[in-house]
C-alpha cells in the first residue's frame, strides 16, 4: 500500500465510480485463503494485506460491494491525504505471502 498506488487507485475510482476509493476484494464467510483461491488470477499480487470489513468501518472508511462478484471498494473522502493513506493502512495487517495463508 505505497502512497502513490493509493493515490493511482483513488483517481481511477473517482473517474470509473464517481468517487475516490481503492479496490479491495472480500467475503463474509470465506477464509482469506479460500478467497485467494476463488479469485485466481484476478488477483494478480503475490503479497496481499488482510483486514476485515469491521475493522475497516470501525477506521472511518466506508466499505462498499461495487463491480464484479467479491469486489468491494474502500471509499475515500472527497478530501483524502497522507493521513488518510496511513490511516487505512493501519487498518490492516502487515503484507503476507499467499502461500503462507
Amino acid at each position: 500500500m505505497l502512497d502513490g498506488d493509493l493515490w493511482k487507485s483513488a483517481h481511477k475510482a473517482h473517474r470509473k465510480l464517481g468517487r475516490p476509493g481503492i479496490s479491495v476484494f472480500g467475503a463474509e464467510g470465506l477464509s482469506a485463503k479460500l478467497l485467494l483461491e476463488v479469485l485466481g488470477d484476478r488477483l494478480p499480487h503475490d503479497r496481499v494485506r488482510l483486514s476485515t470489513a469491521g475493522r475497516i468501518r470501525a477506521s472511518g472508511f466506508e466499505v462498499e460491494a461495487t463491480l464484479a462478484d467479491l469486489h468491494q471498494t474502500i471509499w475515500f473522502g472527497d478530501s483524502y491525504t497522507l493521513a488518510t493513506f496511513d490511516a487505512l493502512r493501519e487498518a490492516f495487517g502487515p503484507p503476507i505471502h499467499r502461500r503462507d495463508l
